[in-house]
């Protein structure tokens, strides 16, 4: 009687194991194999003229680097309608986009990959 007790438990644990805990670890590696996904929209003016200085000097080189690693880079020249919705200030401005938020950036100098990344990283 104790041994029909014993296997009975056992395949209690078995079926809360089964239903439970392995669909969890499913859904965990499901997850782990989306991957976010991220974009760089990128904001300039014809008189602006460090984004001249970006776009002659960096903007290649940085969409190049970007695209490397499955991120997308968009630019915005002149664009009015953009710069509204985007509540673009200064110029030249540049967003990551990381799973649908946002993150405003004015950069001085021209962004390299790095600090662009750095910004993906601390982006939740």
């Amino acid at each position: 009687m104790e041994f029909i007790f014993i296997i009975g438990i056992v395949a209690l644990i078995a079926i809360f194991y089964y239903f439970f805990y392995n669909k969890n670890i499913e859904q965990i590696k499901e997850d782990l194999k989306k991957e976010d996904t991220i974009k760089i929209l990128v904001f300039t003016t014809d008189t602006c003229g460090a984004c001249q200085n970006y776009k002659a000097n960096k903007h290649e080189e940085l969409k190049n680097e970007l695209l490397q690693n499955n991120i997308e880079m968009e630019l915005f020249e002149n664009d009015e309608e953009a710069f509204k919705n985007y509540q673009i200030q200064w110029f030249p401005t540049f967003i990551v986009e990381k799973n649908n938020k946002l993150m405003k950036l004015s950069m001085q100098d021209s962004p390299t990959y790095d600090n662009l990344m750095n910004v993906v990283k601390i982006m939740v």
